[in-house]
């Protein structure tokens, strides 16, 4: 399943860094990958099967712009993770410095956030 996914989470999280505006060393803590990896995925190259955490962390990354396109703007949303915040969640940071902060679970605390939002809540 991962060798047959990772080709289209490749071409995934190249869209979702260029949308968000994600340098690439943010891209790579995002996403959970190293520098060569990521260089390969720019490159549109073939990259080794991923691993689950990866794939996973490219399924938050696109449901957060997903529900973020239903609710916000297309301007807003693609901002959105670089905008400081006033929620609990983020005290007055941006939703990316949650996530390369806190890795994995930041990503996750971010996209319930979103997904929230986006059901209204």
């Amino acid at each position: 399943m991962r060798k047959r996914l990772t080709p289209v989470a490749t071409r995934a999280m190249k869209a979702l860094a260029k949308s968000f505006r994600l340098s690439n060393e943010q891209a790579q803590v995002v996403f959970g990958i190293c520098s060569t990896q990521w260089a390969s995925v720019l490159a549109s190259a073939p990259v080794d099967e991923l691993p689950e955490n990866v794939l996973r962390r490219v399924q938050l990354m696109n449901g957060l712009y997903m529900n973020l396109r239903e609710c916000l703007s297309k301007n807003l949303a693609d901002e959105w993770l670089l905008l400081p915040n006033s929620s609990p969640l983020y005290r007055g940071s941006r939703p990316l410095d949650v996530i390369l902060d806190e890795g994995f679970h930041g990503l996750e605390r971010v996209a319930r956030h979103v997904a929230a939002m986006a059901q209204g809540y």
